[in-house]
């Protein structure tokens, strides 16, 4: 009986060593993690200013690109409107004089 209860307690005690060094691991994992992380943190925040200069470098470039559509169809239409205007001079000027010369 004494040698089963001297086995139980060597198993007790083996268990509870297996369960603290769980623990330990357990927490040096969690530290691990925590350390990892601030290191990750730590990495994007530097990376901030470099992301934020690429993004104001592309709207920059998207905003140039739309000015220059807007401009080129400003150029368009306003071709548009001059050509438009000169083909209808003849009949405005007709039209004015045949107002001038009328009788009533």
């Amino acid at each position: 009986m004494e040698n089963i209860i001297k086995k139980l307690l060597d198993a007790e005690v083996r268990a509870e060593k297996l369960v603290d060094e769980a623990k330990s691991e357990r927490q040096q994992m969690v530290e691990q993690t925590l350390t990892d992380l601030q290191h990750e943190e730590k990495q994007f925040e530097d990376r901030l200013p470099e992301l934020h200069a690429d993004f104001l470098e592309k709207a920059h470039s998207r905003a140039e690109q739309t000015i220059g559509e807007l401009q080129r169809r400003y150029q368009e239409r306003t071709q548009q409107l001059s050509s438009m205007a000169q083909s209808h001079e003849a009949e405005a000027l007709e039209a004015a004089m045949r107002l001038l010369t009328a009788t009533d």
